[in-house]
């Protein structure tokens, strides 16, 4: 008698397990069933990208009728619409891609979602932009008497470090990044 109550107690907690993994296994599987694959969505480091810049991180999430995410069984293909491509996607699948711009416009980035036998969609709209002037010593956007008067005002200055006026990244400020911002005036 003194050997009987641990093997029943093995046989109780054997016997457990197998009916709880039964209910376990029988739960999640109605309850896969049931998902319904209502949306996706693109999150997106930014919406605007500059050429020479790098690449702009995309990913993308599905969600079910209850606006709870799908962590699993989703696949991802992305893709891009443009009339003239502005860029590229690398990879084109999975959740995670990246933008790559290469032309100035806009182009409209998408994701599909499938699950089984349902597909979502989303897109984003991407805006390619040129890098801009060095000549822009002022950053706000245009090459005007502002970025001249920057300019001047530190005219014949030499430094071991970056010195704002300097055009051409040489350490100085000359006749040279006089040249190059007059030819960029009004840009």
């Amino acid at each position: 008698m003194r050997y009987y109550a641990p093997y029943r107690f093995l046989v109780y907690t054997i016997i457990s397990g197998i009916c709880l993994y039964s209910f376990l296994s029988h739960a999640s599987i109605s309850h896969a069933q049931s998902i319904t694959l209502s949306s996706v969505q693109i999150q997106a480091a930014s919406k605007t990208a500059t050429i020479g810049k790098g690449s702009v991180g995309l990913s993308a999430l599905a969600y079910d009728q209850n606006n709870n995410p799908i962590w699993s069984g989703v696949t991802y293909e992305w893709g891009i619409s443009s009339s003239n491509s502005v860029g590229s996607l690398n990879p084109l699948q999975g959740t995670i891609s990246n933008f790559t711009p290469f032309k100035t416009g806009t182009g409209d980035v998408f994701v599909i979602a499938r699950m089984g036998n349902q597909m979502q969609a989303v897109g984003v709209q991407m805006t390619v932009v040129a890098p801009p002037s060095p000549a822009d010593i002022s950053g706000d956007g245009k090459v005007t008497v502002t970025d001249l008067s920057i300019l001047l005002s530190n005219f014949g200055r030499v430094s071991s470090v970056s010195i704002s006026g300097d055009v051409n990244g040489d350490r100085r400020v000359n006749i040279q990044d006089l040249s190059l911002l007059l030819s960029n005036f009004g840009s």
